[in-house]
This record gives C-alpha cells, sequence and structure tokens, in this order.
C-alpha cells in the first residue's frame, strides 16, 4: 500500500499524482523484469549448426532444379536464405519437415524433368 502526502484543498491534484506515482512505479517494476523473461521451452531441441547448414543445402539444390536463380549469379539469396533459417530457431523435428518437403519436391522434379525428356525425344 502507497501512502503520500496530501493537501485537503486540491483532491484532483492529489488524485493526479497518486497515479502518476503508481503509474511510474509499475513502469519500474516492467523495466526491471525486461530481459528476464523464460526462453520459450521446447518438447524438442533445437535444430544444431550442422542441420541447419544441410536444410539450406537441399533447398538451395530445389531451387537450382527449378531454375529460381541464375547459379553464376545468385547475388544475395543464399545469404538471405540462411539468415532467415537462422533466425527461425526451428527444432530439429522441424528441419527434417523443411529438409523432407525440399528432397520430396525434389524428386518430384527430377521424374518431371525424366518425363519430359523421354516425350521429346
Amino acid at each position: 500500500m502507497y501512502t503520500y502526502p496530501q493537501v485537503m484543498s486540491t483532491p484532483l491534484l492529489n488524485l493526479s499524482q497518486a497515479i502518476q506515482i503508481i503509474a511510474y512505479e509499475i513502469r519500474l517494476k516492467a523495466l526491471s523484469h525486461e530481459g528476464k523473461l523464460k526462453k520459450q521451452e521446447w518438447d524438442v531441441p533445437l535444430a544444431e549448426n550442422a542441420e541447419i547448414e544441410k536444410l539450406i543445402e537441399h533447398f538451395d539444390e530445389l531451387m537450382q532444379e527449378v531454375e529460381f536463380y541464375k547459379t553464376d549469379n545468385p547475388r544475395q539469396l543464399l545469404r538471405r536464405v540462411r539468415r532467415f533459417f537462422k533466425r527461425s530457431k526451428l527444432d530439429h523435428i522441424e528441419a527434417n519437415v523443411f529438409r523432407g518437403v525440399f528432397f520430396s519436391n525434389s524428386k518430384k522434379v527430377k521424374k518431371i524433368v525424366l518425363l519430359v525428356s523421354v516425350l521429346l525425344y
């Protein structure tokens, strides 16, 4: 409970000062807890750097197979892809899901390319 000096002739000023003091105390408390938030706990460990790099490698192979970018001039695409996946903090299972999706699509692309080449020749 807070107590503060009061002047009985100005009750509204007293109230506004009390609100200001309480708001100040709440703000101080909030700032003292900032940065102390618990890290989100995962049911599965986060993917290791090697797993993320392997995922990026699979994604890059898929992008090359579908000719998403010119291999002689990828610009900053791979750097941005790498930054995106590392910032995402994927867990082990999530990384494997992405790798599975990339691998599956890569197989489909190869089948389509083979089918088209057979049909054209």
